[in-house]
Formats: C-alpha cells, sequence, structure tokens
C-alpha cells in the first residue's frame, strides 16, 4: 500500500511532527510504503534526518501535484491541512482521500471564500479527520459535514517524548519556557508582555522562547526595547525542543488559538505545570492540579508568580502533571485505528 502524506507548508511544527510520526508508526509494517510532500523550507532538514522518504517542491500547486501522483500512483492520499486538502479534492481521481485538520483558524467560524472552497472540497473527502470535536462545532458549515469526521486527537508516546528530552543535556535552567511558530497565532509579543510584568516582581525572572518564524526579529526588538535582553533568550527553531522544556519551571502558552496542544501534552509528560489561554483543547488536557487555563491575564500573571516563588507548589503541580501524562499515552491505539482507517481500499 502506497500513502501519499500532502501538506502546504514547508515549516517544521506541530502537525508536521504528527505526520512524521505516523510515517515512521506505519513503516513498522512491511505493506505500506509512505511519501512526504509538501513546499520546499526547513522541513526538508527534519525529514532527511529522521529517514522520511519526501518530495518538496518551490509551490504545492495543481500541477506539480498531479505529476507527483502520478509518478508515485499513491493508494491513498492523506492530505494534512485545508489547502492540501482541497488541491488533493481536485486531483485525487478514485483513489482514496483522507482531509486531516490539525487546527482550529478563526476564519473557520465564518461565510468566506476558505470555508466555502473546503465545503465543496468535502464532498470528494472518505473521511475528515480532526484534533478536536471543537474544530467541527466552530465551523460555518460543520453539520453538513459532521457525518464523515472523526476526532482522532493526536499521537502521544510518552516514553519518546522522555527519551529525547534526555538525549541532551541543557546547562541554563529557566523559569518559564515558550514553544512554537513565532507567528501571529501564537501570540509571542503577549508572552514577552507576560514576562515583562512579572519582570516587576521577579527581577530576575529567566525565560526561554523557542521556535522560528517570520515574527523572529521583531519579537527580538520588542524584548531590546524592553530592556528584557537578560530575562528572555530567544534561540529560534531548535531541533530538540525538550532539552530546553526539561530545564524549565513550567510553560506558558499565549496563542489565539489551537487545536490539540501537542506541546501542553509533552510539558505534562515531563512533569512540568501549564499556563495556557484558554484556546483549543487545552481544558481537556490540563486542569488544576497541573495547570491553569483561563482567559483572565491577570490570573495567568499571579500563577506564574506562584509557581516561581513557591516552591512546594511547584513540586505539586510538577508531580500532578507526571501522573497526568500517565493517562495521556495513546499511542497504541492511535496505530490501530491508523490501520483500520487505511484498510478502507
Amino acid at each position: 500500500m502506497k500513502i501519499l502524506h500532502v501538506l502546504k507548508s514547508g515549516h517544521f511544527a506541530g502537525a508536521e511532527n504528527v505526520v512524521i510520526q505516523i510515517i515512521k508508526m506505519m513503516s513498522e509494517l512491511d505493506t505500506v510504503k509512505s511519501l512526504y510532500v509538501s513546499s520546499k523550507g526547513k522541513i526538508e532538514e527534519v525529514l532527511t534526518e529522521k529517514s522520511i522518504d519526501h518530495y518538496l517542491v518551490d509551490n504545492l500547486n495543481i500541477k506539480n501535484l498531479k505529476e507527483i501522483i502520478e509518478k508515485y500512483q499513491p493508494d491513498i492520499i492523506h492530505a494534512h491541512d485545508f489547502q492540501a486538502s482541497v488541491l488533493c479534492s481536485i486531483v485525487k481521481k478514485k483513489r482514496i482521500l483522507i482531509s486531516h485538520i490539525h487546527c482550529n483558524p478563526e476564519w473557520l467560524r465564518g461565510l468566506n471564500l476558505k470555508t466555502l472552497s473546503y465545503l465543496i472540497s468535502s464532498f470528494r473527502f472518505d473521511k475528515i479527520l480532526t484534533v478536536s470535536p471543537q474544530i467541527t462545532e466552530d465551523y460555518i458549515f460543520g453539520d453538513i459535514i459532521r457525518k464523515k469526521v472523526h476526532n482522532i486527537g493526536n499521537p502521544i508516546n510518552t516514553n519518546s517524548i522522555k527519551r529525547l528530552a534526555a538525549i541532551e543535556v541543557q546547562e541554563n535552567k529557566y523559569d518559564v519556557i515558550f514553544i512554537g511558530r513565532l507567528e501571529e497565532v501564537k501570540n509571542p509579543f503577549k508572552f514577552i508582555e507576560i514576562i515583562e510584568k512579572i519582570k516587576k516582581d521577579v527581577p530576575e525572572v529567566k525565560a526561554i522562547m523557542v521556535g522560528g518564524g517570520t515574527l523572529y526579529r521583531e519579537c527580538s526588538e520588542i524584548i531590546k526595547e524592553k530592556s528584557l535582553d537578560t530575562n528572555i533568550d530567544l534561540v529560534g527553531y531548535q531541533k530538540n525542543p525538550y532539552k530546553f522544556l526539561n530545564n524549565s519551571k513550567f510553560l506558558c502558552i499565549t496563542s489565539l488559538n489551537e487545536g490539540f496542544s501537542l506541546v501542553a501534552v509533552e510539558a505534562i509528560t515531563l512533569g512540568k505545570p501549564v499556563i495556557s489561554f484558554d484556546v483549543g483543547e487545552l481544558r481537556s488536557i490540563v486542569n488544576n492540579d497541573c495547570g491553569l487555563v483561563t482567559n483572565n491575564e491577570d490570573e495567568i500573571i499571579i500563577e506564574c508568580l506562584k509557581l516561581i516563588n513557591d516552591e512546594k507548589l511547584l513540586k505539586n503541580k510538577s508531580s500532578a502533571a507526571s501522573a497526568k501524562s500517565l493517562k495521556l499515552d495513546n499511542y497504541s491505539e492511535f496505530k490501530r485505528f491508523l490501520q483500520d482507517l487505511y484498510r478502507m481500499n
């Protein structure tokens, strides 16, 4: 069986990480061959390092997607974002087509060209996978596509996360960490603002921001303007962010929206409390025992200060995080689901 995994983006973030995990778990079956297809970008380095067969193009469009399909002759096309799903619906022919949605963008809620395009394309999808039931609820045409939707979440392998965190030793220690693409949706400016407010009570607060993106330079400039150079380390994209997470007291998520927050699961797995705005599936991952989810910024800052200053509270929430992570591991279940799904043909 040949499976074509298609993405529009060329960067490496949560969705791309999940696709790589899917390809790796399916490679354990001798009968399955997978090819990762996307636009060119930083993802190439990751795919090469992880020995993932791939075909990257300058810009994914109908023309080059047709050429790739003709050459590879896949049995199943597994598209992993809205744009890729729409493109693949045009060129699928009689092949099985799975649309896999990893995020919950704001535009999904309104009547616009994107929501209409996805609706029209959905009639050619054999199955729609989501990482959160909220995606279907928020989609303006959610009721129309509901019968094709299966909420699958994300694969979570806690042992793998712990193993990666132990590969490298990171000497610097941090109070709080931000992990994510430096893009508007992840709201990195809000994180910087929160650290600025924390500094008023804890002048020596130490934070780190892990991730690259179009807002990197602007984040760097804001950090300097606010005289936070000694408080925030901006380290850009990192192959192994777990080593930094492992050496931080807790994770702070400032995203404007999320699908299923893998980074929150990764933090909890490493015994790190999570402080987050109430977006996506955060409430199903984090509770008051192992962190805080709220839309009240003052509450977030107060909780951050408590975790920085109160070692006993930090220890208790860290223990609760580790305990909760044991209930989140779904790797075997996720793999079985995909095996059954791919047998559709």
